[in-house]
């Protein structure tokens, strides 16, 4: 949450488990106003993973996503929603505003791996959102592999 700016160091992994039954996937969200400094190495990456045992996998949807919500200015196919919501949450997750500098954090040497879990028909969340994030912002040498969605 706002200003909050969540820290994560290279070579870290962090495990997520699946779907709680309910339609529910976890995933990390970073809120508008706040942000995320996850800056790995080429040969120290951060990696988003399943925390399914490797013999099984390779397999896809196993957990949401990151979901990351900045102040930048969006389009609006309904110009009369001045708080949309990002796809894949059932609470919480207005993005867009005005602030076209923004800066919702810097990913580096990041790889988010096995996620896209569908929560509902037609909605599932991408490996990585970026929903109206704006150009102060960094992002280089990102990977989402093994991805149900985008």
């Amino acid at each position: 949450q706002s200003p909050a700016v969540l820290t994560i160091t290279a070579g870290t992994q962090i495990f997520a488990y699946a779907d709680d039954g309910a339609g529910k996937a976890p995933a990390l969200v970073i809120e508008r106003g706040a942000q995320i400094s996850a800056v790995g190495t080429a040969s120290n990456p951060i990696t988003f993973t399943s925390a399914v045992t490797e013999r099984n996998l390779p397999a896809s949807g196993l957990w949401g996503g990151l979901i990351i919500l900045g102040s930048a200015t969006i389009h609006r196919s309904d110009p009369s929603d001045s708080d949309p919501t990002v796809e894949g949450l059932s609470e919480g997750g207005q993005y867009g505003g005005t602030s076209d500098n923004d800066n919702s954090g810097r990913l580096s040497y990041v790889r988010v791996w096995y996620g896209g879990s569908v929560i509902g028909e037609d909605n599932e969340i991408n490996g990585i959102t970026f929903a109206g994030v704006g150009r102060g912002t960094t992002v280089d040498h990102i990977e989402v592999a093994y991805n149900l969605d985008d």
